[in-house]
């Protein structure tokens, strides 16, 4: 087994334990997760064992389904006990893949890299990188991984930005920002009377620097 070989089937089980510790800790079966990832139960059950490698959009999938952020699966982090799942996968998961895929080949082109080139450095038949590149057929994560690694670029290139994932996954992360905040910061914000402070301060964060610095002269002779 090659470096690569090796470095691929390691993070594959690393990535089935974050999987089966997600959907535990949501309290789902695994026959749910297999129904929304569209796959069967045995196909799911070899991604919790390290057997099979998940994709980016399988794995965008399950983190909305169960509610849990994106970057559980890349390391340790506090897991939500609220999952929630309203998304078509049968139509977002052939989407992403081609996205996906044509990220992929701009970039090789980019680098300057033929098709066989790329396909040798990243130990791949020549017709799978082109039908991983045309999203005939989608790439394990793993992979994925190691073949944007190959071009400098890492997974958040290809994250879902713009679609349903992304908006959730923007409103995850803000959400997360919002907990960081000292607990009389954060009853601030809770309270619906304090909307107009809030608002004002959004209005200020979009002036430039010397619009502040006009409204903070004029303030300063109200005061004295």
């Amino acid at each position: 087994m090659s470096t690569l070989q090796k470095a691929l089937s390691l993070r594959t089980k690393k990535i089935g334990i974050l999987m089966m510790d997600a959907r535990k800790s949501a309290r789902q079966t695994e026959a749910a997760c297999a129904r929304v990832l569209q796959v069967s139960p045995e196909e799911y059950k070899k991604f919790e064992l390290g057997e099979v490698m998940p994709t980016l959009p399988q794995l965008e999938v399950l983190a909305f389904f169960l509610d849990v952020p994106l970057e559980h699966f890349w390391g340790n982090t506090v897991i939500s006990e609220n999952p929630g799942f309203s998304l078509n996968t049968a139509a977002l998961l052939p989407l992403r893949n081609r996205v996906i895929g044509i990220t992929v080949r701009q970039l090789r082109q980019n680098a300057g890299l033929s098709l066989e080139a790329y396909a040798r450095q990243m130990e791949l038949d020549e017709n799978q990188l082109n039908r991983y590149e045309l999203g005939e057929e989608s790439i394990p994560l793993p992979l994925l991984e190691q073949m944007l690694a190959g071009l400098n670029e890492n997974i958040s290139i290809v994250a879902d930005r713009h679609g349903q994932i992304g908006k959730w996954y923007r409103h995850q992360k803000t959400v997360g920002s919002v907990r960081a905040y000292p607990a009389e910061i954060q009853e601030f914000v809770a309270k619906s009377i304090n909307e107009p402070y809030l608002e004002l301060a959004k209005r200020l964060s979009e002036l430039d620097a010397g619009k502040l610095r006009s409204i903070a002269e004029g303030l300063l002779e109200i005061t004295y």
